[in-house]
């Protein structure tokens, strides 16, 4: 039973990483009204927060059961900083180095942290409590 929980939240994470994605790839199709660097933009800014949502899946999801239970809760805390500090190292790294509308970039971060928020709206873990 508990590998199944664990198998039901890393689903549930890819399927939040896939949501993140397919958002950011319609911002960035829109953006495509002002121009393929504003596409280009949101894309990229996008990414640097998809990216750190994978990176924290699969470090949060690692182990499973009551007897890993610390490890559990120290995989979820790692994850969690690690996905806050790449997510500001990608985005500072996208203002940076690439050739990006800064505007644009901070939409396409924004969008895909906003999926976050309403996510489990969405994507039906499957987890019930009785």
């Amino acid at each position: 039973m508990p590998q199944d929980l664990n198998q039901q939240g890393r689903a549930a994470g890819y399927k939040l990483v896939l949501v993140q994605l397919g958002v950011v790839i319609i911002g960035a199709t829109a953006a495509l009204a002002w121009g393929f660097n504003a596409s280009f933009s949101v894309f990229v800014g996008g990414l640097s927060i998809v990216i750190p949502s994978l990176l924290f899946t699969l470090r949060a999801f690692r182990h499973s059961g009551a007897r890993a239970a610390k490890q559990v809760m120290n995989g979820f805390y790692a994850g969690e900083a690690l996905k806050i500090l790449s997510a500001i190292v990608l985005f500072v790294l996208v203002l940076k180095w690439l050739p990006v509308v800064a505007v644009a970039a901070l939409c396409g971060f924004i969008g895909a942290t906003l999926v976050q928020l309403f996510a489990p709206a969405f994507i039906a873990t499957g987890v019930s409590n009785s």
